[in-house]
Parts: C-alpha cells; sequence; structure tokens
C-alpha cells in the first residue's frame, strides 16, 4: 500500500499511456536477490512529448540497495548508458533526492538542444557491458513487488507524473550459503522448547524451494524430541520451526547442524534447562522497523508474518514515520498488530514513530500496549489528507503534555537517519533508549543520557527497512550493520508482562546474537533502583554464543573495572586483531571511509580474515605476505582484520588510512589493545594480540564485582559485554544512590 503521489491527478492508465507515454523491461521476470546482470529499461514518449529542459527520471526506495549507477567508465561495473531515438540531446546524472520519498534515488536524464516526439524512445541500460564492464548488482534483499517508476516532467515544468505500464517484478532468494539456528535461551521445568531451524542465502534472505538435509546433534546436554534430521523441499520455506524439545534439567545445550556440502556447520544459543522456575524469563524480539505503507520494504502483514515465521522472534512492534502515515495506513497498522498478536506464541504492540526535526525532540518511536492508541504526528508533511492536523502534536514538549499520566503508551528515544535530541527528556514516558540499530552502535548517546541523570534501560532493535525484522542484515548500502536484539525479563508471553518488563527496564541489548546476560546486585535485578550505604556487590552471568572476550562494568560513561577471561592465552601469540570504529559525526551521514590497509616490513601474514565486517562487498580485498588492503565503512561500529604473523619479531606494523596512520612495533603488542583515537565520535583503532585456542573455553563466565569508589547521588551502573566474534551485549543500568550512614 503505498501511498507516494504519481502525479497522475486521478487520471487513467490509458490516458497516462496515451498522453505521458510508457515503459518496457528487459529481460522481464523475477530477479535472484544480488544477481548480476544487465537490465533494458524503454521508455515510449506520449503525445505530450518532452519538451527541451524536460527531465525523466528512473526512480527506486530509499531503502533499496540496488546498486548505485555510474555514467563515467564502460568498462567498470554498474555502467549505466543511455540513448533515444529522437533529436534531442540527453544528460545523465545520480540524484540521491529526485523524488517524493520514499522514492528519492533516481537516475534523471535531463532533454537538451531539442526535444522528443511522441514515438520517440529512450534507453536506459543498466549494467551495461557493451564496453567491457561486469553488468550491475540487483537488490541485495526480498520484495514481493519491486518496482523501478519513471516520471516524466514533459513541459520542464519540474512538476512529473509517472508513466504508464511501470515494470513490477518480484526479488527471490539465492541458493543456501548458511545455516542458522536458534530458539529461547532458558527453559522452564514444565514447559517444552523449540529452536528453529533455516537456511539463508549469503545475502541473509530465508531459501526456498531448496531440496536439502540438515543433520542435527546436541552439545552440553540432551535434547529429548530432537530429530536426527530436517528436511527441506522444493515446495516450502527453507525454514522449520521444531517443538516439544525438551532439554536436560540444570544443563546448558546447544545443536549443531551440518547441511554439507559448501555450507558452514551452525551452532545454536545455548539454551538453560532450569531445575525451578524463576521469577522472571528472557523472552527475545525486535521492537523497529516499517514497512512500505512508509519508507521500508513489503507491507505490514508480511512484516510482523517475517518477525514471527521467518525471523522466529518472540514479539514485534512496527514503527512507521508518522509524516506518511494516512488514516488508511493507520487502520492497516492497527489491524495488523491486532491479528498477529498471539500470547505464548508470538506478541505485538501497536506503534507509531514520531519524526521531529532533530532539534525540536528528534526521533521517539511511540508504543502502546492495547490494539489502538491516538495518533499524534509531527505533522501532515506528506499527506493530502490534512483534515484532522490539530491532533498533531509539535515540539516533543506538545507530545509529553498530551500522553502525560498515561501508563498505557511509552516513548523511546533513538537515533535513525535523524537522532533523538537529549534536550527534553519525559522520565515516565521515557523508560528505556536505543543503543544500537542498523543504523550504527550509538553508545555515547545512552552514556550522554546517563550522565545527565536519565534513569532509562537500554534495548536495541533493527530499525530494518528491507522487510527482515528480527533477522535484518545491512545489504550493500545505507544500513552499516545487521539489526540488534531485544532481551526482555518477563513472566510471561503476554502483552502485558513485557510491558510491565519494559516500564520495569528489565530489558538489555544485543548487536544481534542471542547472548544470555544476567546482571545483579544482591537482590535487585537490572532496571532496578535502590539506596545503599554500603558499597554495592554485582554479580554477572553470561553465556555467549562463542567465546567471551571482555566484560566491562560502567558506570555511565566511565569503566570501572573490566574482566578478560582470554588475555593470559593471548598474551604470548602471533595472532593479531588489527580493528577500527566510530563515526564520523552524531548527525545523518555519519559513516566514516576506512579505506586503506595495513603492512608489516618484517615477517609473513597469513590466514587474514574479516573481523566483524557486516557488508559482503567490503572487507579484505587483497593481501600478499606483508601487507592487507581493505575497504570498510563503520558507523560507530567496529569492522577489522585478523592475522598470523610469522617470523615478525622486531616488525613495525604501518595502519594506513586517510582518517588516521600510525605505525606501532609488533614486539609492543599485547592482549590488553593498542588504542590510537582518530578524532570524530569515537573514531579508533585497535591493536591486539588474541587467542585462537580451539573450543571456546569463556563462552560461560560468572563474573562479581565489589564497587567500592561509588559516588553520592544516583550511580548508574551497567554491563558491557564482548564475544570474541565481536558482537556485543548491554544491560539496563542498576541506579545505586549512596545513602547517608
Amino acid at each position: 500500500m503505498d501511498t507516494t503521489p504519481d502525479g497522475r491527478q486521478g487520471k487513467s492508465e490509458s490516458w497516462v499511456r496515451e498522453w505521458v507515454g510508457w515503459s518496457e523491461l528487459a529481460p522481464a521476470g523475477n530477479v535472484e536477490a544480488g544477481a548480476w546482470g544487465t537490465w533494458e529499461l524503454t521508455y515510449h514518449v506520449g503525445r505530450y512529448g518532452v519538451d527541451d529542459g524536460g527531465t525523466i527520471v528512473l526512480s527506486r526506495r530509499f531503502a533499496s540497495d540496488w546498486a548505485k549507477p555510474q555514467t563515467d567508465a564502460p568498462g567498470e561495473p554498474h555502467y549505466a548508458s543511455v540513448r533515444t531515438s529522437g533529436s534531442a540531446s540527453l544528460r545523465v546524472r545520480w540524484d540521491p533526492k529526485s523524488n517524493v520519498r520514499p522514492w528519492q534515488q533516481g537516475l534523471a536524464i535531463d532533454v537538451f538542444d531539442s526535444y522528443l516526439a511522441e514515438g520517440d524512445t529512450v534507453t536506459i541500460v543498466l549494467g551495461d557491458r557493451s564496453g567491457g564492464g561486469a553488468g550491475t548488482r540487483a537488490q541485495t534483499f526480498c520484495e514481493k513487488n519491486f518496482r523501478f517508476r519513471l516520471f516524466v516532467d514533459c513541459f520542464g515544468s519540474n512538476r512529473f507524473i509517472e508513466a504508464a505500464d511501470t515494470p513490477s517484478f518480484s526479488i527471490d532468494p539465492g541458493n543456501p550459503a548458511r545455516l542458522v539456528i536458534h530458539g529461547p535461551t532458558e527453559q522452564t521445568p514444565d514447559e517444552t522448547s523449540w529452536m528453529q531451524v533455516k537456511l539463508e542465502d549469503i545475502w541473509g534472505n530465508p531459501c526456498h524451494g531448496i531440496d536439502a538435509q540438515v543433520s542435527l546433534t546436541t552439545e552440553g546436554g540432551i535434547c529429548e524430541g530432537l530429530p536426527g534430521t530436517v528436511q527441506f523441499s522444493h515446495d516450502e520455506s527453507a525454514v522449520f520451526r521444531l517443538e516439544n524439545l525438551r532439554w536436560e534439567p540444570g544443563k546448558w545445550g546447544r545443536i549443531r547442524g551440518d547441511a554439507g556440502g559448501d555450507i558452514p556447520p551452525a551452532y545454536s544459543n545455548y539454551v538453560h534447562a532450569m531445575e525451578k522456575t524463576h521469577r522472571w524469563r528472557p523472552f527475545w524480539g525486535d521492537l523497529h522497523g516499517q514497512s512500505e505503507e512508509t519508507v521500508g520494504t513489503n507491507t505490514v502483514d508480511d512484516y510482523f508474518a517475517f518477525a514471527r515465521d521467518m525471523a522466529g522472534a518472540q514479539f514485534s512492534c512496527h514503527q512507521g514515520n508518522d509524516f506518511q502515515v494516512t488514516k488508511d495506513t493507520w487502520s492497516a497498522i492497527r489491524a495488523a498488530t491486532k491479528k498477529y498478536n498471539e500470547p505464548g506464541r508470538f506478541v505485538t504492540f501497536l506503534g507509531i514513530e514520531w519524526s521531529a526535526v532533530t532539534g525540536m525532540g528528534g526521533d521517539r518511536n511511540v508504543m502502546y500496549l492495547g490494539d489502538d492508541g491516538p495518533l499524534h504526528r509531527t505533522s501532515h508533511w506528506q499527506l493530502d489528507d490534512w483534515t484532522d492536523q490539530e491532533t498533531d502534536r509539535y515540539p516533543l514538549d506538545a507530545l509529553y503534555d498530551a500522553l502525560d499520566g498515561r501508563r498505557d503508551v511509552t516513548l523511546v528515544p533513538h537515533i535513525g537517519g535523524r537522532r533523538a535530541s537529549l534536550d527534553y527528556h519525559h522520565a515516565e514516558l521515557e523508560r528505556v533508549m536505543e543503543i544500537y540499530s542498523s543504523w550504527g552502535r550509538f553508545e555515547w548517546f545512552v552514556e550522554q543520557a546517563l550522565e545527565k541523570g536519565w534513569r532509562v534501560g537500554i534495548t536495541a532493535g533493527s530499525d530494518g527497512h528491507k522487510g527482515r525484522p528480527g533477522a535484518s542484515y545491512p545489504g550493500a548500502a545505507i544500513f552499516g550493520v545487521y539489526g540488534g536484539y531485544a532481551c526482555i525479563y518477563a513472566t510471561e508471553l503476554t502483552r502485558e508482562s513485557l510491558w510491565e518488563a519494559i516500564l520495569a527496564r528489565r530489558v538489555y541489548a544485543t548487536t544481534g546474537k542471542k547472548i544470555h546476560l544476567s546482571f545483579s546486585a544482591g537482590d535487585h535485578f537490572m532496571g532496578e533502583e535502590f539506596e545503599s550505604t554500603d558499597p554495592p556487590l554485582f554479580k554477572v552471568r553470561a553465556v555467549g554464543e562463542c567465546g567471551i572476550e571482555s566484560i566491562e562494568l560502567k558506570r555511565a560513561s566511565q569503566t570501572v573495572c573490566s574482566y578478560r577471561p582470554k588475555d593470559a592465552t593471548a598474551q604470548n601469540t602471533n595472532w593479531f586483531r588489527v580493528s577500527w570504529s566510530g563515526a564520523r559525526i552524531h548527525q545523518r551521514n555519519r559513516q566514516t571511509h576506512w579505506h586503506g590497509g595495513l603492512r608489516v616490513d618484517k615477517g609473513k601474514i597469513e590466514e587474514p580474515r574479516n573481523w566483524q565486517v557486516d557488508n559482503l562487498e567490503e572487507g579484505v580485498q587483497s593481501t600478499d605476505e606483508q601487507s592487507i588492503r581493505w575497504l570498510s565503512r563503520t558507523t560507530g561500529d567496529a569492522d577489522g582484520v585478523e592475522f598470523r604473523l610469522s617470523g615478525g619479531d622486531g616488525a613495525t606494523l604501518f595502519f594506513e588510512t586517510d582518517i588516521v596512520s600510525f605505525e606501532v612495533k609488533i614486539d609492543d603488542i599485547g592482549a590488553v589493545p593498542y588504542v590510537v583515537e582518530a578524532g570524530g565520535v569515537r573514531q579508533q583503532v585497535e591493536v591486539q594480540r588474541i587467542s585462537r585456542a580451539p573450543g571456546n573455553p569463556h563462552t560461560n563466565v560468572t563474573f562479581d564485582v565489589d564497587e567500592s569508589n561509588f559516588h553520592d547521588g544516583w550511580n548508574p551502573y551497567f554491563v558491557r559485554l564482548m564475544q570474541e566474534d565481536g558482537a556485543l551485549a548491554w544491560s539496563s543500568p542498576i541506579f545505586v544512590k549512596k545513602a547517608k550512614k
């Protein structure tokens, strides 16, 4: 249900075809996600013609990562050519702001030195190979109804009408490249458990129509009801949910899967089979993303169905930009939210993204407990119907006033394209804030809020626009990282129980992995606040999907202590990690380009590999015995490389990028990172030795700390955990106020 205007003013398709013209695409038919090829779109000019000074724009959606065309180098990838049968000359340019959101991205073709007449054609070749180029890459994520929309300004007036016969096709998943297995992280004594097994293509799309078999075994405990194999067939999605599993009580177990061929074995998250029922249980989901009704992909029904069936999420919320939400769209969102809510299986929340200019409050996700709630937009900026404009609430203080005193609504400050302002805060309405999403990692955002005295919990989500909530791969453009996950400690999987937990800040965030994390101080759990005359004793229990590299106890932005269980085995190895992280600015266009490399003057670099690189088109590009070259962009997150250096005693490592360059003696590098600051927003480079010991002996860690130096006033303590693969988790804080004796 795309609400973007087509400029036709209600004129029929036949009228548009006759007067404005029409388009056709070759080859026609569906396209495999991420496939390389050549596509030729031909525009047939209508009776109006196109005047000298007119423009034709081939538009695609904001979220699409179909490779950006270039028009300067015929022998290079993604070359686009344009020709006409008419007498006019054509000037081609890529314009990321050529149309109305969400169809901003476009190839603009200016007509000059003559005109185009009825019957003339304009042919656009995407991925033109005639000059020796490799073609171009299609969009990397699936879409049921992908469209190239052709808009024409026939009279040079800057008013565009969409041509007839817009090409439409589906983008389908490719062949299996990855096996994914996951499920809950705890099993109660009186319930059975479940696991999801799925095959994904190289871009993270769940496969379909694959004849494949996956063998399953357990590690760490017996799992009754687990079949030895799962069989996928040609007439179904390669996603299977195993039900009625029962793990051996008291054990931490996981499942190993083997799909054979070139697909690497996969391991599930660990599951703790509880011997007794605890007060709260962890539930996993994604509370942030949107669909094609605003700026995302596929419908709101598809959105919730993917979260439940393809991602295996246990809860979800849709968050469309408010200034695009029509009355009909709001009705559709409410209906889908109600339809997919199934207590005990999959819980949905109604939501809308209040999307203001940062200075007026910035982005806040609005979530409702019930099936309905007031729709207070920031504005009607992209709507035709302004009859209910009086319901708008702007700036943020006006929204606070409208919702003040309600316990059935909550706001979640976050950073997407625009960022939330920390100059506004409502302590009762804003109980948690987002530290991470597909847009990047924003630890500074949460830490600044805590330094300002906010008592908020920490969550994460995908903010996905690609129709994959709960499994939001970044693709190849715009978004920098895999989407985040929220874990909520609640009594049961219902709206009411999850809602109570969110308001109580009993929630933590991860960068998409199901890392088990428990954080307490005596009888007080994450999210709670209490006063104490004695120093608090904190306990952390963490179980990673792979080895845990570090656990930090933080008080707002200060690191109180750090526990690094693998440092002893890493200190004298000849394995190294060089990583870089941070963002250019706090605002939009924050990505830092780290394109460059490293080299050594002695020794031999062996087994170089990417570390934490999310974009398949980035990472290591070339290597030799003494150098590694890469492409990399970060948006608060970290990318890096790992390698073994043989015969490197006394060597010097040279790091060379446009952001920062430096040299360091290899003999001076230990397990604790050597850090070089690089300006911007926490831009830095780390060089360290790492352990490659097999078996991941530090997946299950208990960490205690007696914090004797807590300050007067409220102290916000939280945990930051990092696995050896770079995945992160952050607990919500425990707020401790130092009381006078």
